[in-house]
């Protein structure tokens, strides 16, 4: 199956230390609730995270990049999902807004 290379970017009122708190506590959940996705994270350097899961016989891999104020996703997508990016991005967007407002409360 054929992939592409699909970038995405966050932005966000946190300090890189905050985003991540975020990311890891987002995951945490995820990995609960969507456990038959086998999904997995990997701190690659402090600012990179490594995400995967299964779907349709199939390992989906992004990075995360932690930034001052943003996030950048680099995801590899199979073209037949490519339609459903739009979907899928807006859900993005909307999850780290959720896991903001998260960290913001603890603060």
């Amino acid at each position: 199956m054929e992939h592409s290379d699909v970038k995405h970017s966050v932005t966000h009122p946190l300090s890189p230390a905050d985003a991540r708190r975020a990311i890891e506590a987002a995951f945490g959940e995820y990995a609960q609730r969507f456990a038959g996705f086998a999904p997995q994270m990997q701190w690659l350097a402090p600012e990179l995270a490594q995400v995967g899961f299964q779907a349709l016989g199939r390992k989906i891999v992004a990075q995360v990049r932690v930034l001052d104020r943003a996030l950048e996703i680099d995801m590899d997508v199979p073209l037949l999902a490519r339609p459903f990016l739009g979907r899928a991005k807006g859900a993005i967007d909307r999850e780290v807004a959720r896991w903001v407002g998260v960290i913001q409360g603890q603060a």
